[in-house]
């Protein structure tokens, strides 16, 4: 007869009954190790037992029960004691209760992408078009979170997008940016065609603006006596634009 291929759900069952001693947990499709805070290849036995057997993995593993021990003794001192705060006896409960560590497998897979994204929007001088590709790709993502928690997440987004009717005028102007139909009717976007060209480094993020403010106070600060308006039009030119090009022939 020929062979049956397995599920993933299958797959990761056995492995994990497999390897009881390793720090293994599943949300069903994923093979995620505790230990080294990544997801585990489970295409080929081989593979888990590669990484099982590497030498970063057992470091991980044995300073993570490290880690463990000295905590299961810290909060046991710590829950007896009568005088303990209520937080640390609640902080304890959460942290043994069974449900914690699948849940943070779960987490870690399906939302483990927003510290990248953020970190990407954070760039300065991105192309508003480029922008909105990681904004887009994150929604996709989070669209694709399984259960209750993605109908939620994606209930979530979706009422706080359309909260944000800028959003959807910096969509347009994208749109028109990359030569397409705008969803939104060419009236609602009330921009000449030179203020949209401007757009093209429009930030979705206040990060710039944020970055801005620290230079101002750094020059404003009040120890300055003797600053004069040539002087200061020039600090603001070698601080704010410290990256701008310039033709040296000028």
């Amino acid at each position: 007869m020929p062979k049956v291929a397995r599920t993933k759900r299958s797959k990761v069952s056995i492995y994990l009954e497999e390897f009881p001693n390793e720090t293994f947990r599943s949300d069903g499709q994923v093979l995620y190790c505790q230990s080294c805070d990544k997801s585990v290849s489970i295409d080929q036995r081989g593979q888990v037992i590669q990484h099982i057997n590497t030498s970063k993995h057992r470091g991980n593993k044995d300073r993570k029960l490290i880690f463990q021990q000295n905590f299961i003794s810290t909060s046991s001192a710590s829950t007896n004691n009568p005088e303990a705060a209520i937080a640390i006896k609640k902080t304890v409960e959460l942290i043994d209760s069974k449900n914690l560590q699948n849940n943070l497998a779960f987490i870690s897979t399906n939302f483990g992408f927003l510290v990248d994204t953020i970190s990407q929007l954070e760039t300065s001088k991105m192309p508003l078009t480029e922008s909105l590709e990681i904004v887009d790709n994150a929604i996709k993502q989070l669209e694709r979170v399984p259960g209750e928690i993605g109908v939620l997440t994606n209930s979530k987004l979706k009422n706080v997008l359309e909260k944000n009717t800028g959003f959807n005028t910096v969509m347009s102007i994208r749109d028109i940016l990359l030569n397409k139909t705008p969803n939104n009717n060419n009236s609602e976007i009330e921009y000449t065609p030179k203020e949209i060209m401007c757009m093209k480094y429009a930030p979705v993020t206040s990060v710039d603006v944020e970055r801005s403010f620290s230079r101002y106070k750094a020059m404003l600060r009040p120890n300055r006596r003797h600053f004069t308006f040539e002087n200061f039009k020039l600090y603001v030119v070698s601080n704010c634009f410290p990256h701008e090009d310039y033709d040296e022939s000028e």
